[in-house]
């Protein structure tokens, strides 16, 4: 929903589990509340009805959710949900189920636990953002930066799903974004992971006749891989792709087989 999908990033921290929650238990009327309204939104999103969603989005937020992309969710759960300390603000996890356009995720739906946060506005709950928030994540936090088309420097003001696929193509990067080959070579691409989170790789190519070898494809934060590239004889000039597991960016390296 909206640049919710900017904290894809923070999921593996949200799923864990806080021992405070035991504790963390409001009235009964104040969390069904909570929850029909949580219901009623994310229902709305699933039928891409979003003009009807704008009236559970908190004032302070509605141009983020306006100029947002709008995920595509499949399903939803509630997970949990945890309450500040006078029940005015509530941060929730929704196991939400979508399709990811990713390689060797593609046709495939995947579940997984996405941050939802609330606040109390004119005595009901509404969807909102907390933008400073926003900016952490395992791979950082997000700073501004060159002033972007329309001259703000504000990461956030991008699509959500573009600031931090921007952020983290910035830290994880090969140093060799091209490569010249004949067929019978063999060629080495360094990966470096200079985020402050592990990642993960998926290699692939759209080229024939290549064949890719990477050293270890986890990589924790400061850690560096090796990627080997022979052109057998029928190679064909290509991009090799190497995808960011589970949600992040593609990394590509043009191949030219001479």
């Amino acid at each position: 929903m909206s640049r919710v999908c900017v904290l894809f990033a923070a999921v593996g921290v949200l799923a864990a589990q806080d021992a405070g929650d035991l504790f963390n238990k409001p009235p009964a009327a104040v969390d069904r509340a909570l929850r029909e309204r949580i219901t009623e939104f994310y229902q709305l999103q699933i039928n891409h009805e979003y003009r009807k969603a704008e009236a559970f989005v908190a004032e302070d937020t509605k141009d983020f959710y306006y100029n947002g992309q709008k995920l595509q969710f499949l399903s939803f759960e509630i997970q949990k949900i945890k309450y500040n300390d006078d029940l005015s603000k509530a941060e929730a996890t929704i196991l939400v189920e979508r399709m990811i356009d990713q390689p060797g995720f593609a046709g495939h739906p995947v579940k997984f636990p996405l941050p939802s946060f609330w606040k109390l506005e004119g005595g009901k709950w509404c969807w909102w953002v907390d933008r400073d928030k926003l900016r952490d994540t395992p791979f950082g936090r997000m700073t501004p930066g060159p002033a972007l088309p329309g001259g703000s420097s504000d990461p956030l003001a991008k699509a959500p799903a573009t600031a931090v696929k921007d952020n983290l193509l910035a830290q994880v990067k090969p140093d060799r974004a091209s490569i010249d080959m004949s067929p019978g070579t063999v060629e080495h691409v360094t990966v470096t992971n200079d985020s402050a989170g592990p990642v993960a790789f998926d290699v692939s190519s759209d080229a024939s006749g290549l064949r890719l070898w990477m050293d270890h494809k986890d990589l924790k934060s400061g850690e560096k891989a090796t990627l080997a590239i022979t052109a057998l004889d029928t190679a064909t000039s290509g991009t090799v792709h190497l995808s960011i597991r589970p949600f992040g960016p593609v990394i590509e390296i043009k191949v030219n087989v001479k």
